[in-house]
């Protein structure tokens, strides 16, 4: 019973997914925005120790995400990213419900050099919109702690950790041919408790029907530095794939799916997502 509570913390602090600034620094007033919903359900974990089991009950998170990213004045972006859970962990016919906003994230861009291959400095930060953080003895309290199944089982919607992600940026577009690369690199530092990391994550795409269907494919990776910390911290691979439609008036249809193979503390599974994007003028330039 013990361990059930260790898997349902697991799979409520699964990753949906991080919406990650281009290297190509808006120009001021233009953006990009976009909403996201997505879909993820396991019973497939790696717990603290590393150790990979399935438990009996399945967690289940639907989110729908809000995420811009826009020029605020020559060479600086603004990025913010705004999910909104329901998750449940289920067993037979018991269900344990949870709703609501889960990490703000913030961050700002620096365009060291722009172009064909722009190289940007970036800073951003999550900030939990929930309450509550996950205990020390994650592994034996649970989801959020406590001595009856409606609290140890009661989905987490993060971690509770505030972040600070200082970090590089670096894109190549393929030009005549129309692809693109991207690569990104930042130091995790972590509060109450939890393990600094490194984040990074590497893409390809290339409209394969131009300028209206594109493909892309990258990995993302959380990597901590410390496995003794005070509070059991995730750390994982994950693989992307996915496409992209331009319908017209600067509106896109975009899909994605991502799978987490293993890792550390983390759940094992596949999350589908769907959402709208629009990219261009946002507001006329001030410059």
């Amino acid at each position: 019973m013990k361990r059930a509570c260790s898997f349902a913390l697991i799979l409520s602090l699964v990753s949906v997914g991080d919406a990650v600034a281009s290297p190509w620094v808006k120009a001021p007033g233009t953006g990009y925005a976009k909403v996201s919903g997505s879909t993820f359900s396991t019973n497939q974990v790696v717990d603290a120790s590393g150790q990979s089991t399935q438990t009996p009950w399945q967690y289940t998170n639907h989110s729908v995400t809000t995420y811009f990213d826009v020029g605020v004045a020559p060479r600086v972006g603004l990025n913010l990213t705004l999910p909104f859970h329901i998750a449940d962990n289920s067993y037979e016919s018991l269900v344990y419900q949870r709703s609501g906003l889960g990490d703000l994230g913030l961050g700002l861009s620096f365009a060291i050099s722009e172009g064909r291959c722009p190289l940007t400095a970036a800073v951003g930060g999550s900030i939990p919109l929930y309450d509550g953080v996950i205990p020390s003895d994650a592994e034996i309290a649970g989801a959020t702690g406590g001595s009856n199944p409606a609290e140890r089982y009661l989905p987490a919607l993060g971690d509770g950790s505030y972040e600070l992600t200082p970090g590089l940026a670096i894109g190549c577009s393929f030009y005549p041919v129309p692809g693109w690369a991207t690569a990104k690199i930042s130091y995790q530092a972590r509060s109450n408790g939890f393990g600094d990391g490194i984040r990074g994550s590497f893409g390809t795409g290339a409209f394969v029907i131009p300028e209206r269907f594109a493909i892309m494919v990258g990995v993302d990776t959380v990597q901590r530095f410390d496995a003794t910390a005070e509070r059991p911290t995730k750390s994982y691979l994950s693989a992307h794939v996915g496409a992209l439609v331009r319908v017209g008036w600067g509106f896109s249809v975009e899909g994605n799916i991502s799978h987490i193979p293993g890792g550390v503390f983390v759940a094992k599974g596949t999350t589908y997502g769907l959402g709208i994007s629009y990219d261009g003028q946002l507001f006329p330039d001030p410059y």
